[in-house]
């Protein structure tokens, strides 16, 4: 913004003033002058634009990255409680091959059978998997881990 700013004034400044060379002494008449602050202008005001336009742009972009923060944090307080509770089953846990190589993940209907927390589990580490020929929703193991669920050890 600022260098279009000094652009347009030193433009203004460099077409106003006389020109001192003997041979080529431009004359400039009104309109020509006029049009010359306008073109100026439209271009100071072509330039707010965008500078407003980008701020917008970060500005819109903070508050999606602040959103998201305190939807990560919600999902930490929501299933911070119920520590005693946060064991998972083993015989929920599987192993499947993803497109990442093989990730150990819990289904989901047999957690919902089989753990009673399994309503409080967080929503953020739900995937869907094609396993045993069909779609299913499973839990991610490393992402429940993170969110403070004790992983079973499946030997």
């Amino acid at each position: 913004m600022s260098r279009i700013l000094l652009a347009a004034i030193l433009g203004l400044g460099l077409a106003t003033s006389p020109v001192s060379a003997p041979q080529a002494q431009a004359q400039i008449n009104q309109e020509q002058a006029g049009q010359l602050l306008a073109a100026l202008a439209a271009i100071g005001v072509l330039g707010v634009a965008i500078d407003k336009y980008k701020d917008d742009r970060k500005d819109r972009e903070r508050e999606r990255e602040r959103a998201a923060e305190r939807e990560r944090q919600r999902d930490r307080d929501r299933y911070r409680d119920h520590r005693a509770e946060r064991a998972l089953p083993a015989v929920c846990q599987h192993r499947v091959e993803t497109g990442r190589g093989l990730r150990t993940v819990y289904g989901k209907r047999c957690l919902q059978r089989n753990f009673q927390q399994a309503r409080h589990l967080p929503r953020r580490c739900e995937r869907i998997v094609h396993a045993y020929g069909r779609d299913r929703a499973v839990y991610g193991a490393r992402c429940l881990q993170r969110q403070g669920w004790t992983v079973a050890q499946r030997h």
